[in-house]
């Protein structure tokens, strides 16, 4: 494979090239030839590819037939040798040239796959492994293969969905990060809290929810997370974590780690409903759950909120606010501390 690299590139190089390229292969009577322009940082490079089947090849004793407008190419050469192998890594040669990945604008073959020879899958899985094949491209060329294709889109959507969690995750700390710089009001002090927090600086087999019944904007997630934060201190853990609660009432503790997380942030519950409902989980005692639990269990996980925190923020429209005083496991203050409040949390 010859690359070619020039400052004065551009995206009109590409027929000149493409013309060189033929006609270098046409006297030099290769069999096949594969061209393409790539951009990589804001700058242009070549590649050519050229494959003789006659058993000959040809003979060269400089590089001179090959020089592009003063440009002298790079030669990567194929070290295989087994002579059933060299023809295979010759047409994979032809096939990474033609092939559209990251960076190519241009490519063109007169030996094409599918037609003059058969592509293996695992050169496609070689280059999006590489990084040098978009996601995109890898799904489009995966069905020309059509044998694996269903494997190979699998792993794909893991890969993508893992990508987006860390993404979303990377953000979300580039704002924590930022919002930390805002200097905030001390909040109120409340008997509450302090009875709350008095729970994990001891040995207890069970141990409450905190719930924040309040109108919007009055703090109730700053607050939470002020209590969540002292709680962490406590258990020299590094951080809570916030745990969305689905529209069917169901919560997803997948990413909750007993050694990483002081507790969770039930931020916004709709429905009092969902506290009874998990009130066994809830209230932390020393036993192991299990999540994602479904008929094959292959998506079970364990875990346990036993000496972990859990707080609950809900707004004064949640359904069935009622509950805390009159449900026989919510209305207790041993397994749920109330602060209602009427006013902003803040002093």
């Amino acid at each position: 494979m010859l690359t070619y690299n020039s400052k004065s590139f551009n995206l009109q190089t590409w027929d000149a090239f493409k013309s060189f390229t033929k006609t270098t292969a046409m006297s030099l009577r290769a069999t096949g030839w594969s061209a393409c322009l790539e951009e990589m940082g804001k700058k242009y490079h070549t590649h050519a590819y050229y494959f003789w089947d006659n058993g000959e090849g040809v003979k060269l004793r400089n590089l001179d037939k090959f020089i592009f407008r003063t440009v002298r190419p790079r030669v990567d050469r194929c070290n295989v040798s087994h002579p059933p192998l060299f023809k295979k890594a010759a047409e994979r040669g032809l096939w990474y040239v033609y092939v559209m990945k990251f960076g190519t604008i241009y490519a063109d073959s007169n030996y094409m796959p599918w037609q003059q020879y058969v592509p293996d899958a695992a050169w496609l899985v070689s280059l999006w492994t590489a990084r040098k094949m978009t996601h995109s491209q890898y799904e489009q060329l995966s069905a020309t293969f059509r044998s694996g294709h269903t494997s190979r889109m699998q792993d794909l959507e893991c890969v993508r969905r893992t990508e987006r969690a860390l993404a979303v995750r990377k953000h979300l700390l580039r704002e924590k990060k930022d919002l930390e710089q805002i200097v905030l009001r001390a909040f109120r002090s409340y008997p509450e809290i302090e009875e709350f927090v008095a729970y994990f600086q001891r040995p207890s087999r069970r141990r409450p929810i905190f719930a924040i019944i309040g109108p919007t904007g009055t703090g109730k997630s700053e607050l939470a997370a002020s209590i969540l934060r002292r709680i962490c201190e406590i258990l020299r853990v590094r951080e809570f974590i916030e745990v969305t609660v689905g529209d069917n009432g169901s919560m997803d503790m997948s990413d909750f780690d007993i050694e990483m997380h002081g507790g969770i942030l039930l931020d916004g519950v709709g429905d009092v409903q969902m506290l009874a409902d998990h009130r066994e989980t809830l209230q932390g005692r020393a036993k192991m759950d299990l999540g994602g639990k479904s008929s094959t269990m292959m998506y079970a996980y364990p875990f346990t909120l036993c000496r972990r925190a859990v707080v609950a923020t809900l707004d004064n429209a949640a359904s069935n606010l009622s509950f805390f005083g009159t449900h026989h496991w919510l209305s207790d203050k041993k397994n749920v501390i109330v602060l209602r409040l009427t006013a902003p949390a803040w002093m």
